[in-house]
């Protein structure tokens, strides 16, 4: 089967941007965009609501996160009269999503993608990553002292 001269050209001009679209994937380096695996990752959604965890899917339609956490702000700090202090820095405390909710959620969130603002990966020395760790070893704790056979009284 022969082509005209137009076919052949379009044919062409296809293949080639097929090829150097090929090019262009296999130099760039995508590990840069995905969320780095060791590491969680920070979701900031467009109502201002913000969770920690493990991202799937980040350029998908429905990305979600599992071993998913979030900041709660701890009451003001008073003084002996009740009064709030003045100058006092508010401190939060992370907690894990689905243990304390009464849906009890499954261990993944899913996100519209439109709604994402952005998403980074969260640095592992980072007060966050060290608030979930501490999570992670009280809980693993507490479930081994549950393990434990209770002596007889």
């Amino acid at each position: 089967m022969e082509c005209t001269k137009k076919q052949c050209t379009v044919i062409g001009v296809v293949v080639g941007l097929i090829v150097l679209a090929g090019i262009v994937w296999h130099v760039m380096d995508w590990s840069d965009h995905r969320p780095d695996g060791d590491l969680f990752q920070v979701v900031l959604l467009a109502n201002d609501q913000v969770f920690f965890g493990k991202m799937h899917d980040a350029y998908s339609r429905m990305p979600y996160m599992t071993d998913v956490y979030y900041l709660k702000q701890e009451p003001a700090k008073t003084d002996a009269n009740g009064a709030i202090l003045q100058g006092v820095a508010p401190s939060f405390k992370v907690i894990k999503r689905g243990v304390d909710e009464l849906h009890m959620p499954t261990d993944k969130m899913y996100f519209n993608a439109k709604e994402i603002l952005y998403w980074e990966n969260v640095g592992s020395t980072s007060l966050v990553a060290r608030g979930i760790q501490a999570d992670k070893e009280q809980r693993a704790k507490n479930k081994a002292q549950a393990a434990q056979p209770t002596p007889p009284a």
